[in-house]
């Protein structure tokens, strides 16, 4: 069991005075640890997980900042679009197959109006420019990390997928692919749609299906985010972001997540895990 114990302390090495994690179950998490294979994938969420949750006071993901771009009537839109299924995607007491449709149905009408706005490729870029959002403290050099031990990792994002890709561009290294919702472009560099199927928080189990690896790093800021584990996983470890506890109960997250990483901390746990399994 030593080398569980190793890790465990390491765990914590990183974490400073502001930023604090929670381990739900210790013993299980060493167990899970001394037998986790030594080849395994990642699996993380983009949007306030390798994303800070906070810039100054305001909250920046891609979808919102796709938002941003979009003409007042559109806005509106949108807006009660949010307002009727937001309360449901969060509602984790409603069976899985509930939560998926109305959330396919939201994704859908939500990027048919998105798909009327008059978008080009510089927009894009602009965008990303003007907007405080930024990558969390570690996330590069566990990109780095993961290159050098060849370990796959897979994004997934129920956001943009040109914006991730664009804010990912310095660490997009061969062993990174990313399952979103991307937008299609014409020549010109103007908007004509979404590639299909859309990726949504209900089905992003659906995007790992091609994985073949039986161990995984699974890591998200929602407790749906723990489905998305590969088929043939046997060994799974997941990793939590709670960045606001006024949206989810830290219940909700101590029985999903093997650790969870409060007050919108850095991504060095993830970092010193990845680093002790590799060893």
């Amino acid at each position: 069991m030593s080398k569980s114990l190793n890790i465990s302390r390491n765990l914590f090495a990183s974490v400073n005075y502001n930023e604090s994690i929670l381990i739900s179950n210790y013993q299980k998490l060493c167990e899970k640890i001394a037998v986790f294979p030594k080849s395994f994938a990642v699996v993380t969420d983009f949007d306030f997980t390798l994303t800070k949750y906070r810039m100054s006071t305001k909250s920046f993901s891609t979808i919102s900042m796709m938002r941003s771009l979009l003409a007042p009537e559109y806005t509106a839109q949108v807006e009660a679009l949010f307002n009727h299924y937001y309360p449901i995607e969060i509602n984790f007491s409603l069976e899985k197959s509930i939560r998926r449709a109305h959330m396919e149905e939201w994704w859908e009408r939500e990027y048919n109006i998105i798909s009327k706005a008059n978008i080009n490729h510089s927009d894009l870029l602009n965008i990303i420019e003007s907007t405080s959002i930024a990558l969390r403290a570690g996330v590069k050099e566990t990109f780095e990390l993961c290159k050098s031990k060849n370990i796959p990792i897979s994004v997934l994002s129920a956001g943009i997928g040109n914006l991730v890709e664009i804010m990912l561009a310095p660490i997009l290294h061969e062993n990174v692919r990313i399952k979103s919702n991307f937008l299609i472009m014409e020549d010109t560099g103007k908007f004509a749609g979404f590639k299909k199927p859309l990726i949504h928080s209900g089905n992003k189990a659906d995007a790992v299906n091609d994985l073949e690896f039986e161990a995984a790093l699974v890591i998200g800021d929602m407790p749906s985010d723990v489905a998305a584990v590969p088929p043939k996983a046997k060994h799974t470890i997941f990793i939590g972001f709670l960045n606001d506890n006024s949206l989810y109960k830290l219940e909700d997250f101590t029985n999903n997540f093997d650790i969870v990483v409060l007050n919108d901390g850095n991504f060095d746990v993830v970092k010193d895990l990845v680093k002790q399994l590799t060893n």
